[in-house]
């Protein structure tokens, strides 16, 4: 009791430390447990891995121009050891808009572009129904430009950032099976000055609700950024800036789910930057895009019957205390209850961890869930048939 208690204590000070701001569009494209912008604080677990292919665009009309943009992007997670997980995301293509305008013969598109590496800890329960993770995140320029029009600022240099996160699951035990919510809280340093103390610096946040529907559901997110020292006049985005996002997501496949939402501007259309190119005043045009509509394939190699199957040196393992594996819920992940109920070995936890009446529901939930999961797979021999 008195552990959770410290948890809980040191989330909300670090909270209050960021002034409740999370994480928006600087660790962008993250993939993994996540939706389209927000992460969980749960993980990928140990030995599983998680594929996401992004797909973004907008367009817009100033003064009888059209402006638009299209940016994909690749996005990896591997759960390699309890708590831990490895992120890579890669930026392959994206259109440099009003930022360049190319002569004759040269492109106007960015391939590939910035690359994202990240490492994530977390799973970490704070309560029976509410889990922390924090988030370590390096975007490395690998484009030719930056500071693209209409888009969030970037800087040429490479970015540090951190971002925590705090989940409440309505039902630990099945997370993908009821209510969640998601808190992000995220600092930036661009790294774009030679003194570091006249860097670019940005407060980052978000908050997200889901409510999954069998096999689809629905969900919102509201993010966005606070410049704690904005960038030179010159730069195209250096003002505040939020976005609405509805989500709706569906799973086609046992192992295949689409996740769509479209963001809505909140705030962000006053221009405080003076550029010019090619004699264009370019404070004419808005900061960022009124709308933009992102699209996320998501593929999971392994399922959960994949990583019980393996063995507990690759990232299995029986329990231990009120510890849990990345991508479980409750105090116990559901590979190790499913273990628990499967090998009759529930007399071998600690009584001092759990007492006799707990334990009986747990095993209860166990058993249901592995019928639950015996129906997943059958729809999944449905599925490979069709």
């Amino acid at each position: 009791m008195l552990n959770q208690l410290l948890r809980l204590k040191i989330i909300l000070i670090l909270t209050l430390t960021f002034g409740m701001a999370s994480t928006g569009f600087g660790a962008q494209f993250f993939g993994g447990n996540s939706l389209l912008h927000s992460n969980s604080a749960l993980l990928v677990p140990p030995g599983g891995l998680d594929v996401n292919l992004y797909v973004r665009g907008y367009t817009t009309i100033v003064e009888l121009e059209r402006i638009s943009n299209g940016t994909s992007a690749m996005a990896i997670a591997y759960g390699f050891i309890e708590n831990f997980e490895l992120g890579f995301s890669q930026i392959l293509y994206q259109d440099l808009n009003l930022t360049y305008r190319p002569k004759q013969g040269e492109t106007s598109v960015a391939i590939p572009g910035d690359t994202y590496l990240r490492l994530k800890w977390g799973g970490i329960p704070i309560s029976k129904k509410a889990y922390f993770a924090a988030i370590g995140n390096v975007r490395y320029r690998m484009a030719e430009f930056y500071d693209i029009h209409l888009e969030p600022y970037k800087s040429g240099a490479i970015e540090p950032e951190l971002t925590l996160c705090v989940s409440q699951y309505w039902d630990p035990l099945n997370p993908d099976e009821d209510k969640s919510m998601h808190g992000n809280l995220g600092f930036i340093f661009h790294n774009d000055t030679e003194k570091l103390g006249d860097a670019s610096m940005e407060l980052t946040f978000l908050y997200s609700m889901f409510m999954p529907r069998g096999r689809s559901g629905f969900g919102f997110e509201l993010y966005g950024a606070f410049f704690l020292q904005r960038p030179e006049e010159l730069v195209f985005a250096r003002e505040n800036w939020a976005y609405m996002t509805p989500v709706y997501k569906y799973q086609i496949l046992s192992s295949i789910t689409l996740t769509t939402g479209l963001d809505i501007l909140l705030m962000g259309r006053e221009n405080t930057s003076t550029r010019n190119i090619g004699g264009d005043a370019l404070n004419v045009y808005p900061n960022y895009a009124d709308w933009r509509l992102t699209t996320k394939v998501s593929y999971t190699p392994y399922d959960l019957a994949t990583i019980m199957a393996r063995q507990p040196g690759a990232g299995g393992g029986r329990p231990s205390g009120r510890r849990m594996s990345g991508g479980g819920g409750g105090y116990y992940d559901r590979q190790s209850l499913f273990r628990l109920a499967i090998e009759d070995q529930v007399g071998s936890v600690e009584a001092t961890d759990l007492d006799l009446e707990k334990l009986r529901q747990e095993r209860i939930k166990a058993e249901e869930e592995l019928k639950r999961l015996k129906r997943k797979l059958e729809n999944k021999k449905r599925d490979s048939k069709r």
